[in-house]
Formats: C-alpha cells, structure tokens, sequence
C-alpha cells in the first residue's frame, strides 16, 4: 500500500536521501519522470525546393503574361528638314573630287580600271544632282533661286565642273 510520509523525511529513493546498503541504485527520481524532448523533423527536400523555384516560376509567369492594354505606337508626323538632306548631299562633294583625282592618275598611267570608275563616277554625280534638282526645282522663280538660297549655287556648280571633267577626259 501506500507509504506513509513522515515530516522531515526524505522518501525512499529520493536524490536526496543517503543509500542503504545493499539497495539498488537508482536513477534520481526527476531524471526518470522527464520524458525525452521530440525530436526535430527535418525540412522534406520538396518544400525547399517549392520555396526556391516558386518565386522564379512566378517571375517568369509575370514577365511573359501580355499586357492588358497593348501600348499603341505613336505616329509621328515626319516632318523633312531639306536642309538635313542638302547637308548630306554638300557632304558628298570632296569625296567626288578625291574619286575625280583618282580617276585621273588612273588615266594618266593609262590604267584599264580607270574607263569604269570614270563611269562609276559619272553615275554617282547624276545620281547626286537628280536629288540635288529634286530639293531646288521647286524653289526656283521664272528659273532662278531667290536671293536666299542662291549661296547653294556654287555647290551645284562645283558639282557641274566634275561631271564636264570627267566627261571631257573620258574621249567620245
């Protein structure tokens, strides 16, 4: 049955209370009512993974879903500059007249080369004053340029000297 305590006393195996001899040893008496803590599960390897690939799949999901309104392009009105395209074609000029020397060493060494880049550069300087008429046609006045824009005669005129040149050397 049950034991009586007495005050004072410690109870039979108790930490506490000196061994008699010839008593078992015992384990302390709050060592043995403790239960082991649980132990830790770990993290399953498919969890790890779901938190690292979902933010990525979600990214990518995000960045390949169109836009709920496609973006209309803006129409600009294309305004042309003549002065963009004068520019150019007066750009074009000292390379006709490096072209022009070359084509007369070539003739003075007697070079075969030298009958197809003439023709080469007869194209070129046609093609040159075509777009060069195309700007200034429209500008003239019973056939002259008004005051404003007679400087871009001289271009036109340098331009005119290369071809009667070049044409001049390349015989009939």
């Amino acid at each position: 049955m049950t034991e009586m305590r007495r005050p004072n006393r410690t109870p039979p195996g108790a930490a506490g209370r000196p061994r008699r001899p010839g008593e078992p040893a015992r384990p302390a008496a709050r060592e043995s009512s403790r239960r082991p803590a649980p132990k830790k599960t770990q993290t399953p390897l498919w969890m790890w993974l779901a938190l690292i690939v979902s933010p990525i799949v979600l990214i990518l999901l995000l960045l390949t879903v169109p836009k709920s309104e496609p973006e209309k392009p803006v129409q600009k009105v294309e305004v042309k500059d003549p002065n963009v395209k004068i520019k150019a074609l007066e750009a074009q000029v000292p390379k006709f007249k490096a072209a022009f020397q070359e084509v007369m060493d070539l003739t003075r060494k007697e070079d075969p080369s030298a009958a197809q880049k003439r023709q080469t550069l007869v194209d070129g300087i046609e093609k040159w004053q075509s777009e060069w008429d195309e700007i200034f046609e429209p500008k003239r006045v019973d056939g002259r340029l008004p005051p404003e824009l007679k400087a871009y005669e001289v271009t036109r005129s340098q331009v005119n000297t290369l071809r009667s040149d070049i044409i001049r050397t390349g015989g009939f």
